[in-house]
């Protein structure tokens, strides 16, 4: 997802939106990860998942973001990935 699309989506997720303008990319993704902690998806419907997804797959993407968001408090920090 690109930066703006990451800044529209945050906004539409009642973030302030010129607050987010003054955010880099690094920040955006960390904001955005930890709001799709807070909020995860819908419960699985009956008869099949939310957006197509299966339950083994939302919670593979919970755990890809996790990883994501401690990849970039690590940059932050400069410390390297491995």
């Amino acid at each position: 997802m690109n930066t703006e699309r990451l800044r529209k989506k945050l906004g539409e997720a009642g973030y302030d939106k010129e607050e987010l303008e003054s955010f880099d990319r690094a920040d955006l993704l960390n904001l955005f990860a930890d709001y799709l902690l807070k909020h995860p998806p819908p419960p699985r419907a009956e008869g099949g998942a939310v957006g197509g997804m299966s339950e083994d797959e939302i919670a593979l993407r919970r755990e890809e973001l996790e990883l994501k968001k401690r990849e970039l408090e690590m940059h932050k920090k400069g410390l390297p990935k491995n």
